[in-house]
């Protein structure tokens, strides 16, 4: 049994070892990385687009996608991407001429998409969930015809939607990822992280979006 100094002694050690704000691990990193993120983003001297630009190169250094996007509903109520990265000037240059209505974003004959959750979509290249001329989107569109070896695998014209929305639960925009840098789907948890900075940056932005 130990003594009463013996014991607070032991217990600091435990609470100093167990609690501290290093992160140990890929886990712990990313909770960092995603408070950093809010801490910085949540400021109204910030502008939407800076909003943006923060928000997609955090997901870009901390999670294994090469090409992420973000697209947001204009006060025109069309939806267009703001910011992208992992692609070339001529896969952007296109991507952002884009121009998508709220009819668009749901219509599974022009793109369709398995639904992994309510705020999540994935689109398969096999499916080619793209209209005619959106293949320069992409940038190696010559392998969007690519077959599929293994199930598990991510390929060209696969990509992840990530929706985020207002109070009245209409969709404001999305993130979307693709070409893993390790060619296979992502863990489990990387997409539990990515839901929960969409729905941050829903409620970040609402305000700024509404109307």
């Amino acid at each position: 049994m130990l003594g009463k100094l013996s014991a607070i002694t032991a217990m600091e050690k435990i609470l100093r070892e167990r609690y501290s704000p290093v992160s140990r691990d890929e886990e712990e990193n990313l909770s960092d990385a995603i408070e950093s993120l809010l801490a910085r983003i949540n400021d109204r001297r910030k502008t939407t687009q800076s909003i943006l630009d923060e928000t997609m190169r955090m997901i870009h250094r901390s999670f294994d996608f090469q090409y992420i996007s973000i697209l947001l509903r204009d006060n025109d109520g069309i939806y267009r991407y703001k910011v992208a990265t992992g692609v070339s000037d001529i896969s952007k240059k296109t991507l952002l001429s884009i121009c998508l209505s709220e009819a668009d974003l749901l219509d599974q004959s022009t793109y369709p998409s398995t639904s992994i959750s309510n705020i999540t979509k994935f689109f398969m290249s096999e499916n080619e969930p793209y209209r005619p001329g959106e293949e320069m989107a992409f940038s190696r569109p010559k392998m969007l015809s690519r077959i599929r070896e293994s199930p598990d695998d991510m390929l060209e014209g696969d990509f992840i939607e990530f929706f985020f929305r207002n109070r009245s639960n209409k969709i404001i925009g999305f993130i979307e990822a693709a070409d893993s840098r390790n060619g296979k789907l992502p863990k489990r948890g990387t997409i539990i992280w990515l839901e929960l900075i969409a729905t941050l940056l829903g409620a970040i932005l609402c305000d700024r979006l509404e109307g």
